[in-house]
């Protein structure tokens, strides 16, 4: 089931980092070798052999706050990505299939909690073709994305 397209002054370029997965990245953060740390600022990844990246908060990771800011502008509707810092492309290939998977699932729950003027995009491992396709097949018929 796809999602539909909303009426109004439609945002199509909006990133997220759904506070829901640095939360469960930072329990599991084992699994996939990727360091969480919780700052004043949000949730700060730090990716195998890599600086860790910028603080996640605030309407980054927060719809709430991104709602006032929309209301504020005249958006009725945002069609949020994953934001890059957290892609997780740099994981090992064996390992970034299962991060975008979970990055996706709860990139959905957080459009469907959010309300009707959040859409999501789907992201897919880059360094697998064929399980990017079977991700992107699963984000559309499985996540409604």
């Amino acid at each position: 089931m796809a999602q539909e397209n909303p009426a109004g002054f439609i945002d199509v370029h909006a990133h997220i980092a759904p506070t829901s997965f640095l939360k469960e990245v930072a329990k599991s953060h084992r699994a996939f070798g990727v360091g969480v740390a919780e700052t004043d600022s949000g949730h700060a990844l730090t990716f195998p052999h890599l600086p860790t990246l910028r603080a996640a908060g605030g309407s980054l990771s927060d719809t709430e706050a991104r709602t006032q800011w929309m209301q504020e502008q005249g958006v009725t509707s945002q069609y949020m990505a994953a934001w890059l810092d957290i892609q997780g492309y740099t994981l090992p290939a064996d390992k970034e299939g299962d991060w975008v998977r979970l990055l996706n699932e709860h990139m959905a729950q957080t459009g469907k909690d959010s309300g009707e003027a959040f859409r999501t995009i789907a992201s897919v491992p880059l360094q697998d073709g064929e399980r990017a396709a079977q991700e992107l097949e699963y984000a559309v018929k499985t996540l409604g994305m």
